[in-house]
């Protein structure tokens, strides 16, 4: 007798988002695919591997390789006992984590609970399933909506327990604050910055528990080589910078530079794969003054800081020559995305067999693979890519072509639409608050524009978050005027000029004006947005409009009278390209 079995591991959310830098962010990405994964090879090595629907790996090869990545929820088709099958699952994930938990302390230098790590790490990790008899239900896709909407209800029902462990009047994590720390209060007390990095992988005020410990040294114990790819969230601010550096006018000053670096005793680490001109293998957090500190003996701090500015003078007074403007100290932000496949739900219950279900997975395998290569396209960092979701780090002068890529690569390969949330936030600024912005910007492209959308969250250190968006064609509006920027086509002042003849135009009570006057808004907006493009040179006075004035690409963006939608995007693509090219 035929049941279908929904399980999944978790609490996906929070595990994912509680991380200080990128590699963390990778890591709670790749231990919960990989914990999957071994839920899905028990399945695969006691029945068969047609046994798994999602996902459907081709063969046992194919679904153990690295980059066959597995959703934390899977399908499983069986002819035997659900609590058996769904309980050897769990435990084949729970014994995976315990191993990579135990290689991960093993190669932490410092004395720390190691018990108390081993029973946070076990705590962590929980899992949920439901089961439906084909037989009982009336068929294949009855029993499926039965498990799921039985799944669903089980989850809802979490259970919570005492912690199996006990450290009183002990500091929390600095990550998640949900845990007491497992590192010593006592290695504190004559605080060595250096010395704290070599032996847990922190600064002096950070607070780890056996989970955020398990993190910071998990990527050795992954032995991903995708992993050690991560770059700092400094590395994709500095991107733009970096693009414009031309090797015989700037190397020979970052090599000095470098070895500035290493004779103050910094320790460097390199990236894998392929160098990029002037920089190599370097993480380019170290054009960061705010970063040397955390590589740089405090005893040395200000040497090196000195030994940046020589660095940035040097730049600037080689390019004078070859470029109108010289490459300025790096810029300060970097690009969070996520996406997500629209109505994926619906996908599944018009398709009503097995066959179809896997094939539908493979679509979306095929999809996730195709992924990295796209984002290096883009100089982009793939964080997670497992069916129809994606994370990824970029810079902020790729974000939106990689997001519009992204949307019409899922198109292609699987048929469905997809909607992306960016956030565009401070290289400092903690990791979890930015991917927490970017995950409400994916829903507000979900639920604002109706899907198959994107939505950017602006969030500078200043004021106050803004938001732009709408369906994919939208997008080519805010590539225009990126263009128009680079190229000083535009002032930089006429986003808040639209901007203010907007709110002058709306700010009168409803009371004060006409029904026929409320009606006559949206035109005078629009003539008003006609008048400020005049007064600005970018219109003719009269006469025909050429394709090559800029009004030909702005007027039909406020035809509808919508100065604060334009005005907004203006924001957006003047901010992207400021960053591109100037310090802020």
């Amino acid at each position: 007798m035929k049941c279908l079995i929904v399980w999944s591991c978790g609490p996906i959310q929070d595990f994912i988002a509680s991380a200080r830098k990128g590699r963390d962010l990778w890591f709670g990405s790749w231990i919960l695919s990989n914990l999957a994964r071994a839920a899905a090879l028990r399945v695969a090595g006691e029945y068969d591997i047609d046994a798994l629907i999602m996902p459907a790996p081709r063969n046992i090869r194919e679904l153990g390789r690295d980059d066959f990545n597995v959703s934390n929820k899977l399908l499983v088709r069986v002819d035997g006992d659900p609590q058996q099958v769904a309980a050897g699952m769990s435990e084949a994930a729970r014994t995976t984590l315990r191993d990579l938990a135990s290689e991960a302390f093993d190669s932490v230098k410092g004395k720390f609970h190691r018990r108390v790590a081993e029973l946070q790490v076990d705590d962590m990790l929980e899992t949920y399933w439901a089961a439906a008899s084909e037989e009982e239900c009336g068929g294949y896709a009855q029993a499926r909506a039965m498990a799921e909407a039985l799944h669903a209800a089980r989850k809802s029902d979490r259970p919570f327990s005492q912690p199996a462990w006990s450290l009183d009047g002990v500091p929390k994590s600095s990550l998640d604050g949900a845990r007491e720390s497992v590192i010593p209060e006592s290695v504190y007390d004559t605080p060595s910055p250096d010395k704290l990095r070599e032996l847990y992988g922190i600064g002096p005020a950070e607070r780890l528990c056996g989970v955020g410990l398990f993190k910071r040294f998990g990527h050795k114990a992954a032995k991903s080589p995708r992993g050690a790819r991560i770059q700092s969230t400094s590395h994709f601010a500095a991107m733009p910078t970096i693009q414009r550096l031309v090797p015989n006018l700037h190397k020979a000053a970052f090599d000095s530079y470098v070895e500035t670096l290493k004779r103050l005793g910094a320790k460097l680490g390199r990236m894998p794969g392929p160098a990029l001109d002037v920089v190599g293998k370097l993480d380019a957090h170290i054009l960061y003054a705010s970063r040397l500190g955390e590589f740089v003996p405090d005893s040395r701090l200000d040497d090196a800081q000195q030994a940046l500015r020589k660095l940035f003078s040097t730049w600037a007074r080689s390019s004078l020559e070859a470029w109108e403007d010289p490459p300025p100290p790096v810029a300060p932000y970097y690009a969070l995305l996520v996406a997500d496949g629209d109505s994926l739900g619906k996908a599944l219950e018009q398709r009503r067999t097995p066959s179809s279900h896997m094939e539908l997975s493979r679509l979306l395998e095929d999809f996730a693979r195709s992924v990295e290569t796209l984002l290096q396209k883009h100089h982009g960092q793939l964080v997670y890519s497992g069916g129809d979701d994606v994370m990824a780090l970029l810079p902020v002068s790729e974000c939106l072509h990689c997001a519009q890529e992204l949307s019409s690569d899922f198109q292609d390969k699987t048929g469905l639409t997809m909607s992306a949330g960016i956030c565009i936030g401070h290289h400092l600024e903690p990791l979890r608050d930015v991917l927490e912005a970017a995950r409400s910007a994916e829903q507000i492209a979900k639920q604002d524009f109706g899907r198959n959308a994107w939505a950017v969250i602006l969030k500078k250190r200043s004021g106050a978050p803004m938001t732009v968006g709408g369906k994919w064609n939208e997008l080519e509006d805010v590539l225009l005027l990126l263009e128009l920027f680079r190229n000083a086509d535009i002032p930089r002042g006429l986003p808040y000029d639209l901007m203010a003849a907007h709110r002058r135009l709306s700010g009168q009570k409803s009371g004060d004006l006409s029904d026929e006057d409320q009606k006559r808004l949206p035109e005078l907006r629009r003539l008003e947005g006609i008048r400020i493009l005049i007064r600005k040179g970018l219109r003719p006075v009269s006469g025909e409009i050429h394709p090559q004035d800029p009004s030909f690409i702005l007027e039909p963006m406020f035809q509808g009278g919508d100065l604060e939608g334009l005005a907004n995007k203006l924001i957006l693509a003047r901010t992207i390209t400021g960053w591109e090219g100037s310090a802020t």
